[in-house]
């Protein structure tokens, strides 16, 4: 695997400082570069970002990794991986994650696919897919209290 480029990095790593400083740790965790069991998927996915509902820490213990019935919302960062990251939805879809955002930084654009599970001839797919460009707010629909500027989003892209 190609090592990834330096705006995907850094957007990478900012979403995680954010999330790390907005959640509300004792109900969200968020991970990144992480995996998670999912069936059907021999190593999980490894999505850029994602949050699990619960807390990672309760009393000084260290929960368990999340699983997919855990996960409410995935985040990938794509610059030269648009087609396999748009590819996932699929996966994600049929795993239920309520929320998938795709954070193409080539494009200039925040594709949110929410209302997953739906099925038909094509395979599982998101109900509600839409996209945004700079300047505008995102605030997601299954975590609390989320929100984040998708000029911040989009800083990195072209």
């Amino acid at each position: 695997m190609a090592p990834e480029g330096d705006a995907h990095l850094r957007t990478r790593s900012a979403i995680d400082w954010t999330l790390n400083r907005t959640l509300d740790l004792a109900q969200y965790t968020p991970w990144t570069e992480a995996s998670f069991p999912a069936p059907g998927w021999f190593d999980g996915p490894r999505p850029d970002n994602f949050v699990s509902r619960g807390p990672g820490i309760v009393d000084g213990m260290i929960c368990a990794r999340p699983q997919a019935a855990d996960i409410a919302l995935v985040i990938e960062v794509s610059s030269s991986t648009r087609r396999k990251d748009e590819a996932r939805a699929k996966l994600y879809a049929r795993l239920a994650i309520p929320e998938y955002w795709l954070i193409d930084l080539e494009g200039a654009s925040v594709v949110v696919h929410r209302s997953p599970g739906h099925a038909d001839p094509r395979g599982y797919h998101y109900a509600s897919v839409f996209a945004l460009g700079r300047n505008e707010n995102l605030t997601s629909t299954a975590v609390r209290d989320l929100t984040f500027s998708t000029s911040f989003l989009l800083q990195l892209a072209a």
